[in-house]
């Protein structure tokens, strides 16, 4: 039996996910607030066809984004990419950590 399991690029370089106040903190999932309702629906359906979804969060090869890089040194700001949108989308995923 062969199967496979699609990547889906949650905030890929952060163009409109995470959503970044003025000073780089991270205040939701995304810009438009529909991140949360488009991704448990794709998680439903390939749950439902008995597909599992990789989920990644930032693209690490190339990241051009100051707001993400900030998240990598300044505590603050990772906290707040924490409480604000890596706990919101785990509230409707099951992560396994590779």
């Amino acid at each position: 039996m062969f199967s496979i399991s699609p990547g889906v690029w949650v905030h890929v370089e952060a163009q409109s996910s995470p959503k970044f106040d003025s000073n780089g903190y991270v205040t939701g999932t995304d810009n438009s607030n529909t991140l949360i309702g488009d991704l448990s629906d794709l998680l439903d359906y390939a749950a439902s066809q008995d597909v599992f979804v990789i989920i990644v969060l930032f693209n690490g090869a190339l990241q051009r984004s100051s707001n993400v890089q900030n998240l990598y040194w300044d505590d603050g700001k990772l906290n707040s990419y924490i409480n604000n949108a890596l706990k919101v989308l785990k509230s409707i995923a099951q992560f396994v950590v590779c």
